[in-house]
């Protein structure tokens, strides 16, 4: 949330669109335009090395432009009036028409460039080699027409370099830097103007006739063949963008790309060039820096007449040419030192005002005085002065319109447009008739830099009037602190076993607290990503081997599926619920001699600080106080303990360390709410490796079977503890694996840590984690995406945004794994064996998306399907379909489908890669994201294309039977055609093509044609149904009116695809309004429902789902209640996660969507204030 005090999107009732991109000022310590400071040794690196890269090249393009453009000026002075019967106002003419060529050209060009379809170097550099070929094609013009044809030309070539290198390095450089590089890139211009007479005399005096060409003729051809080998030369300098830079390392790409998001003003979703310049017309702004750089180009007009003003001095040719060079050189360091100082201190006003004064004084004594002397130092007035600010408003431009990559090349464009289309009537300003003073012109530049000085201001005085604005707007600095704290969990009561528990942990771990903040009286769990276990096999011989599947009839053959086998229960079971997750160990207080008993606790009140992670409990033993902190770490599997008591003191108060037993799973019980036993302490084994006498440090070495943790304990040097085992080894007693954690010198207090690994590790102190993990909760809270609706008066807000702040907290605790997706209740309890569903990735994890925490997704995939591949391949293999099949339940252990009736024959899992990998797209827009999900993405098109039957008979593809559809209720023999599956299989073969058309690869052609005849989601009376086959009373059959959410998600979470009519689905959905009843929705169903309202226009109809309080519980701590069937205990991860997926879509919007927050009402009583959120597909 670096941006949140600055700049939060608002709708309210009168739709307050106030913030949007008028911000001004981002960072402590930068401008009103927000420039931020490198801040690290290997950033300074980074940009020294692509300074050497970068600006060597850029510069040198730059200068050659200006010698291939200003060449036709030295030409003047050999004869090329004469040579090509120029007369009257025809040369002036020759000058302007360049600009036109040039003009017409800049924004489409610019538009191209950043629309990611091109590489902007080599785009860049062909440009540069087509303006190399004109301009020596200049040489062989013969007449007028010849030359105005050539020089119209040479405009449109020239035309995408300077714009397109504005845009190249305001991809790679912050605004504190642009200011000096542009300084740097326009010293190219101002020295090959400087250099261009002596180069010009140079060749003139050497080539001049030589075979049989005049020398004017030869300048071009020489600087043409130069200029070529440039542009050749930097296609192999010149990058694209951070990420995909070949010449950086991997960290040296990212750091690229995450400082310049980092520096980026009000950053926004890239939505494409079109959408580009619609912003870029939309903003007031670009006017005003338009007049403003185009007044300053006007002053700027002596540069083509240079010679020619000189040239008044009265001396000869050679004198006037090398006379032309000193303001040059004075101008080009001037420049430098004026884009140092701008971008040191943050400022560009004073910068504009008092070089263009300097300017101004120039053009006066120019108008008033015809002395030798006086004349010559006005030049160097004049042109130092009107050249240093250049780079300062181009810097300005890209700094103050640059909310997105696409506006900020258009706005460049179209500033460079504005612009130079002064230099087509400034042409006119210098006929030979009005020599030798030229008042006409340097009285029209005197006026053009007083008006730059002008608008320099009037942006001035706009920007710090809205950047008054928005800190009269926003809350305090503290806002974003304030909201997450407003929401602390604080519970004054001793929770049962039937209450949710509070956790600390980091996604990979998770530590879940009974009241106490331990795990005392309750034996809540302490879960892992990494510890799982296998049970015994099966005690009456059936082996797991054994397992072939089921076979059913699949389009006229038999196909096995992963179904249990009614011949092999036992077996089929161990495949279900193998291997399963462990509970590391149980931690919690020991009170004279004996586990505390909850009758012993009273006055207890325990409070969860989202801010920072910590749980804080306070209560009392037997009417002493005792205080419990409880942190997890940040980034390891460990969790760190502050206990203060009297009690400790006394020797009644210590700490205990138990360890379970997975229990047995011989039955289909998939639900531990405390997952391990005590009744089997002979099938495993715990060692007490280092007891930390005379040490900081003790480990426990837990063995089951092929299983082998550690749990590692580490304390301060000046707080000793002890750690010694309760009962002799092989003890038979429910205590045998138990151990008690005193202090050794007299002490009110025990620290330490408690840290589980897979080998033996010495964990951080208590305190560095205490430390750590505040720094990681600020960071996570800071960083993302966030919604504050506290400015509400509609009385369903406060809730609304109670759930928002909780259900952050609880995705970062249970669901932010690396490489793979949380079970479907987090590291709560074991649901499902501890294993995850591939169909709910999407609901798990979109959201990382979207609110712009792109890490978390990041660290997740392409990951988690990479691992699965070889064995998605080889399961597809083994059914006789190509490419890879997804399984349903699984971990990565073994990556096994785990047998059952649904999982092996539910299928709308399979297009998830395509949209997930659309998501990262969205967020990172590059070859290297591209590339990065190929392998997955191919495989998963393979067996799309693949899976479905011709259908003889329609001659189309169908999907199924047999199948389910995704609300798992329909009849699975007699499912063909699941609505929402089969216009998802559209989507993602259609995807699957259009990946490989940006990776400039050839499409299959069995992709698109099983794409374009996939048959068409069913329909009865108008209205989507379920599958093929039904009537129009399947609305009225219970079993599957009871849960109609597939049809709501064809224009809902499913994005725009040929498949799906907008005008079908909008009438379905009014449909399931009438059908599904508040009290039939469960699980995600409210969180889909609220995007399909939103999608289809009635945003009152969503946040009725959002705000269904009555029917969709969240618990005291935050958790969503999954609800409906019953039977499962919470947490429902996959409710918190597709409720902020749902928020997000509802405040942000979509790609396409329009306007700010489309799927709250504007009636008045919402006021939605975000940042940092990314639209949804």
């Amino acid at each position: 949330m670096a941006e949140y005090k600055q700049n939060i999107k608002s709708t309210s009732a009168a739709v307050e669109h106030h913030l949007n991109e008028k911000n001004v000022e981002l960072e402590k310590g930068g401008d009103y335009s927000g420039a931020v400071k490198k801040t690290s040794a290997e950033e300074i690196k980074l940009v020294r090395k692509l300074d050497w890269r970068i600006m060597s090249t850029l510069w040198a393009m730059y200068f050659l432009n200006y010698l291939d453009r200003n060449a036709i000026a030295q030409a003047r002075l050999n004869n090329l009036e004469d040579d090509l019967g120029l007369v009257g106002a025809q040369y002036n003419t020759c000058i302007s028409i360049l600009f036109v060529g040039y003009l017409l050209m800049q924004i489409p060009s610019n538009m191209l460039m950043s629309s990611q379809k091109i590489r902007p170097s080599l785009y860049m550099c062909i440009c540069m080699m087509a303006w190399a070929v004109v301009s020596a094609c200049t040489a062989l013009a013969r007449n007028y027409t010849d030359l105005v044809i050539v020089r119209f030309f040479l405009g449109v070539t020239e035309a995408p370099y300077y714009p397109g290198a504005l845009y190249m390095l305001s991809l790679f450089y912050t605004r504190k830097e642009i200011a000096t590089r542009l300084s740097i890139l326009y010293s190219g211009n101002i020295l090959a103007t400087s250099f261009s007479g002596l180069i010009a005399e140079a060749v003139f005096s050497t080539l001049d006739g030589a075979h049989g060409l005049a020398g004017w003729k030869w300048l071009f051809i020489v600087e043409g063949i130069t200029t070529f080998g440039i542009a050749v030369i930097g296609i192999f300098m010149l990058p694209d963008y951070p990420l995909t830079t070949r010449w950086l390392t991997p960290e040296e790409r990212q750091l690229a790309h995450d400082r310049i998001g980092r520096d980026t003003v009000g950053l926004e979703q890239s939505q494409g060039a079109r959408a580009g310049f619609r912003q870029a017309i939309r903003d007031p702004r670009l006017y005003l820096l338009c007049f403003m750089q185009n007044m300053h180009l006007s002053a700027c007009s002596f540069n083509n007449f240079f010679p020619t003003v000189v040239g008044s001095l009265g001396f000869s040719r050679t004198i006037t040419l090398v006379l032309t060079c000193p303001p040059y050189l004075v101008s080009g360091a001037f420049g430098i030192i004026i884009g140092l100082t701008s971008g040191k201190f943050n400022e560009r006003t004073w910068h504009i005002t008092v070089c263009m004064s300097a300017a101004l004084v120039g053009f006066i004594i120019s108008c008033a005085t015809m002395n030798v002397a006086a004349r010559y130092i006005s030049c160097f007035l004049f042109a130092s002065g009107a050249y240093a600010v250049n780079s300062v408003i181009l810097g300005w431009v890209s700094a103050t319109l640059g909310q997105t990559p696409e506006k900020k090349a258009v706005s460049l464009s179209i500033v460079n447009v504005v612009a130079n289309a002064s230099y087509i009537y400034t042409a006119y300003l210098y006929p030979k008739s009005n020599g030798p003073q030229y008042l006409t012109a340097m009285s029209s530049n005197a006026a053009f830099a007083f008006m730059t000085i002008v608008s320099a201001w009037a942006l001035r005085y706009w920007l710090q009037r809205a950047n008054a604005a928005l800190k009269r707007e926003r809350p305090g600095d503290n806002v974003l602190h304030s909201v997450v704290s407003k929401f602390n969990i604080v519970r004054s009561d001793l929770i049962d076993n039937e209450t949710t528990p509070l956790q600390v942990g980091n996604g990979n771990f998770a530590f879940n607290v009974d009241t106490t903040g331990m795990q005392t009286y309750l034996p809540f769990n302490t879960l892992s990503s990494w510890a799982w276990h296998n049970d015994s096999l099966p005690v009456n011989g059936e082996s797991p081997s054994d397992y072939k599947g089921v076979m059913r009839e699949t389009y006229g053959r038999e196909v096995y599926y992963d179904i249990p086998d009614p011949k092999l229960k036992q077996a089929t079971q161990w495949l279900i619920s193998n291997p399963n997750r462990l509970n590391l160990g149980r931690i919690g207080l020991r009170y004279q001699g004996d586990t505390l008993n909850e009758s012993f606790i009273t006055e207890s009140r325990q409070e969860l600080e989202l801010w920072d992670g910590t749980i804080t409990s306070v209560f009392k033993v037997n009417g002493e106080d005792v205080k419990v902190v409880t942190q997890g770490d940040f980034e390891s599997d460990a969790v760190a303990f502050i206990i203060e008591s009297k009690l400790i003191r006394t020797g009644d108060l210590q700490v205990e360390m138990d360890f379970p037993y997975p229990p047995i799973h011989s039955t289909e019980y998939k639900y531990e709410v405390f997952a391990g036993v005590y009744d089997f302490p002979l099938n495993h084994s715990t060692i007490l490796v280092e007891d930390g006498t005379d040490r900081t440090s003790a480990h426990i070495q837990h063995d089951l079977q092929e299983v082998r943790y550690f749990a590692n304990l580490r304390w301060p040097k000046e707080s000793p503890l002890k750690l010694t085992r309760n009962e002799p080894p092989n003890s038979t007693s429910i205590t045998a694996h138990r151990y008690t954690l005193g202090t050794v010198a007299a002490s009110s207090s025990i620290l330490f840590t408690a840290h589980f690994s897979s080998d033996q590790q010495v964990p951080s102190l208590p305190q560095k984690i205490l430390e750590k993990n505040v720094q990681g909760w600020n960071k996570y809270w800071e960083e993302g995406g966030f919604v504050d609706l506290t400015a509400s008066s509609n009385p369903n807000a406060t809730e609304l945004q109670r759930r928002i702040i909780k259900s952050q907290y609880h995705v970062r605790v249970n669901s932010a794994a690396k490489g793979q997706s949380p079970q479907e209740s987090g590291l709560m309890n074991n649901g499902w064996y501890g294993k995850f569903h591939m169909e709910m990735s999407i609901w798990h994890n979109a959201h990382w998306a979207t609110w712009g925490r792109h890490k978390y997704f990041d660290n997740i995939f392409p990951g988690l399907y990479e691992t699965l591949l070889p064995s998605s391949l080889a399961r597809a293999k083994y059914m006789g379909w190509e490419g890879a099949r997804w399984p349903k339940m699984t971990e990565l252990e073994t990556g096994v489908s785990s047998p059952g009736d649904v999982n092996a024959q539910l299928i709308w899992q399979q297009p998830h890669p395509f949209y997930l990998a659309n998501l990262a797209y969205e967020a990172n827009p590059t070859q290297e994201t591209l590339q990065k999900w190929d392998k997955v993405l191919t495989a998963t098109a393979d067996y799309m294309a693949s899976y479905p039957g011709l259908n003889a008979t329609t001659g189309n593809y169908d999907l199924g039977p047999p199948t389910y559809g995704v609300t798992e209720n329909t009849p699975p023999n007699s499912t063909r055609n699941p609505a929402y599956e089969i216009a998802y299989w559209r989507y993602g073969l259609d995807a699957a093509a259009e990946w490989k058309r940006k990776l400039y690869q050839p499409v299959p052609e069995k992709w698109t044609h099983v794409a374009t005849n996939l048959a068409l989601p069913p329909q009865i009376d108008g209205l989507y149904a379920v599958y093929d086959g039904l009537n129009s009373s399947w609305w009225e059959d219970s079993k599957l009116n009871g849960d109609p959410r597939s049809l709501i998600m064809m224009q809902g979470i499913l994005p725009d695809t040929p498949a799906v009519d907008p005008e079908i689905a909008l009438r379905t959905a009014d449909k399931v309004w009438k059908v599904w009843t508040d009290d039939r929705i469960r699980g995600w169903g409210r969180p889909v429902l609220a995007i399909n309202s939103a999608r289809v226009g009635n945003p009152e109809r969503a946040i009725y789902h959002l705000t269904a309080y009555d029917y969709w519980k969240f618990d005291d701590a935050g958790f969503a209640i999954r609800g409906g069937d019953g039977g499962t205990p919470p947490p429902f991860m996959p409710g918190n996660a597709g409720f902020l997926y749902a928020i997000a879509y509802c405040a942000a919007g979509w790609k396409g969507s329009e306007g700010d927050a489309p799927g709250f009402p504007k009636d008045g009583s919402w006021t939605v204030k975000h940042e940092g959120l990314m639209k949804a597909l």
